[in-house]
């Protein structure tokens, strides 16, 4: 290995060397950077102008011809001859060549691997989002048609809330006032006494031969219920308003049903503020004129194994009382017999 130190002299001589025998002339005019500029005329050979140049002595022409003048073919180089001259020089074996080819393959490769247009990962993610938005959207409409075959579904076992009744009896709401329906419901109470027996009181609309049954919301409208709006929303149109007869006792009972329980429960504890005058229709809660009934407020009972909210004075004699016999099953009756017999009938519809 070179010493670099000796080469720094060497080369620290030669231009001590050059300047001892620079033009005079040059030298005496130059300056102390001229020195070290070797390009500088300091350092130009003065006889150099004098010289005559030299002439390039002419390039042989190449014979096309033999001695005997024959044409002359120039030997054609090929990838045989290179590969015997590797062999016999270099000492490789062929499958050595073919390996070392076959490696310079794949590096000429990479460059064009490399030289492919990279993809933005703004447009990858661009892309994965509105596939899950596609799949999103797919998901909301599945989900909905099924949610809208549940619900065709559901109509059926509304049925269950029209129970068995012995007999039917029809109220109807063709310009009817309050009045004139608790008067009719009252007086189907005195006359019914069938004992263990249910009557169906059907609220209808029209004359006799094409009479309908009034929805729920109808009967609630034509009573002047003020429930809230968001628990009337989720009620259904189909109801059971009947009458049960034991031991001589005839108690009056209206079944329907909400499609939201986690709406109806608050709903109905907000809307007990108005049920004495919204029931008493049905139930006789208001206090009659010149007569002293004693204050009604609602406590928490069990009744026929369910929880009820009982509206009752201090004595514990109920005007009524509402329920949940499941989450979408409301009862408002006023006996505790009255609720176990629509719990009965309601299994028995269940399984016919």
């Amino acid at each position: 290995m070179a010493d670099p130190w000796q080469q720094g002299d060497d080369e620290k001589n030669k231009f001590l060397e050059k300047a001892l025998h620079a033009n005079e002339e040059e030298a005496s005019k130059s300056t102390m950077s001229d020195l070290f500029d070797r390009e500088s005329n300091v350092y130009q050979d003065t006889n150099k102008e004098n010289m005559a140049p030299k002439e390039k002595e002419p390039i042989p022409e190449k014979p096309t011809v033999d001695a005997e003048g024959f044409p002359i073919i120039d030997r054609v180089h090929t990838y045989r001859a290179d590969l015997a001259d590797i062999i016999k020089e270099d000492k490789l074996s062929l499958s050595r060549i073919a390996m070392m080819q076959d490696k310079a393959n794949q590096n000429l490769s990479l460059p064009k691997m490399a030289s492919k247009k990279k993809i933005s990962p703004f447009i990858v993610i661009g892309g994965i989002l509105v596939l899950i938005g596609i799949g999103i959207m797919s998901a909301v409409f599945l989900f909905s048609s099924k949610k809208s075959d549940e619900a065709l579904q559901a109509e059926a076992p509304k049925e269950k809330y029209i129970i068995f009744a012995e007999s039917k009896e029809r109220l109807s709401l063709d310009n009817t006032t309050k009045t004139e329906i608790s008067a009719a419901v009252k007086s189907s109470t005195k006359k019914f006494k069938e004992e263990d027996a249910v009557m169906e009181i059907v609220p209808s609309i029209g004359a006799d031969a094409s009479a309908l049954r009034a929805t729920l919301p109808y009967l609630f409208g034509s009573v002047g219920v003020r429930m809230p709006a968001d628990f009337a929303r989720t009620l259904g149109n189909k109801l059971f308003l009947g009458l049960y007869s034991k031991k001589g006792k005839t108690d009056p009972f209206l079944l329907f049903y909400t499609s939201t329980y986690d709406i109806a429960y608050p709903s109905l504890l907000t809307w007990e503020g108005f049920m004495q005058d919204d029931l008493d229709w049905i139930f006789e809660t208001k206090p009659k004129i010149g007569t002293s009934t004693p204050v009604l407020f609602f406590k928490d009972r069990i009744i026929a194994n369910k929880d009820a909210r009982s509206f009752e004075d201090d004595s514990g004699r109920t005007a009524f009382f509402y329920m949940f016999l499941d989450n979408n099953t409301i009862l408002f009756a006023r006996s505790s017999d009255t609720a176990r017999k629509v719990i009965d009938r309601l299994r028995e519809a269940k399984f016919q």
